[in-house]
């Protein structure tokens, strides 16, 4: 039985970078030193929640090309998460991750995962009007999986950061989305319904 109580909001824990780090693209400190400022005032906008100024610094680092690019197009995912606008987030760390693969995350699929996945269609965005979840490292992982179209593994990263915070929507939502692209469409149904179920207005319009 999930919890329907919103959790209250927390505060991005200045250790989390630290674990974002692990899973993002390293920097290299030969970029010149204004790619260095513009990513440290990303940071520092996305520490403080200014969700609109990060996102603006972060894809101006993005349009270039260098070893920065793959870091900044990973942070401006998060921004968008942030910000609660997934569709954008999703396109976001699938391009870092196309930029630079996380080290560590395979990008070979799995043996469920190499389904046909051709006949399935991208789902509308949910309308959020609430927090977004705190940050997961299992979250970190699965959106790295998502970006590798290794669904399988998508899923059970999201799995389990659902199993450790259960009051969050969106985790639902992610894993549902992954079932989904593996065409396993009844698991699919019972993850987005305990998304909505939690968190009514969470479903987008043309699902409810």
């Amino acid at each position: 039985m999930f919890n329907s109580s919103k959790s209250a909001r927390r505060p991005i824990s200045p250790f989390f970078f630290l674990v974002v780090l692990a899973f993002t693209p390293s920097i290299s400190f030969s970029q010149p030193a204004a790619k260095e400022s513009a990513l440290r005032a990303g940071l520092i906008h996305l520490y403080k929640k200014e969700t609109p100024m990060a996102i603006q610094s972060f894809e101006s680092l993005a349009e270039g090309d260098g070893p920065s690019k793959a870091a900044a197009l990973y942070y401006l995912g998060y921004s968008h998460y942030q910000g609660r606008d997934f569709i954008k987030a999703r396109e976001a760390f699938q391009r870092s991750y196309e930029a630079s693969p996380a080290p560590g995350i395979p990008a070979k699929e799995e043996p469920l995962a190499r389904q046909d996945t051709s006949a399935a269609q991208d789902l509308p965005g949910p309308e959020m009007k609430t927090e977004a979840p705190s940050p997961n490292p299992h979250f970190q992982k699965g959106m790295y999986f998502l970006g590798a179209r290794n669904y399988a593994s998508a899923s059970e990263e999201f799995r389990a950061a659902a199993e450790e915070d259960p009051s969050q929507a969106g985790f639902l939502y992610y894993k549902g989305y992954a079932l989904y692209k593996l065409k396993n469409f009844s698991q699919a149904g019972e993850a987005f319904q305990e998304a909505f179920r939690l968190q009514p207005d969470y479903a987008p319009s043309s699902l409810r």
